[in-house]
């Protein structure tokens, strides 16, 4: 029988679970190693992005795109992004694994 490595996303309806980090995308609902996690709806909105494609490079535009629904030069602006990731890494501590891509934009580290 084999076992599901921990470190591996998975998506379970509604749940994306990678590693140590679990997040409800229904409820907006995030845990670290099993201890609740409150994220704003933003917050958790990236986080889900990051945890549906680890590994995967984001733009500040796309993800602007992505979470906020602004269009390419919206009245948005990409420090929007950064400030939204820096709160995000400080909520998630040790388990995050947000890199960040010089001069281009974010990405959940993979493996």
């Amino acid at each position: 029988m084999k076992t599901a490595n921990p470190s591996r996303p998975v998506r379970t309806n509604d749940i994306l679970r990678c590693g140590e980090i679990e997040l409800d995308t229904a409820a907006g609902l995030a845990w670290c190693a099993g201890l609740p996690v409150r994220l704003t709806p933003k917050e958790s909105a990236l986080l889900a992005v990051f945890l549906a494609a680890p590994g995967r490079a984001f733009s500040r535009q796309a993800l602007l795109g992505l979470v906020w629904e602004a269009p390419c030069g919206g009245g948005l602006r990409t420090r929007t992004v950064d400030m939204h990731i820096r709160h995000l890494r400080q909520k998630l501590g040790a388990w995050q694994r947000i890199e960040t891509v010089y001069r281009f934009g974010y990405r959940w580290a993979w493996p």
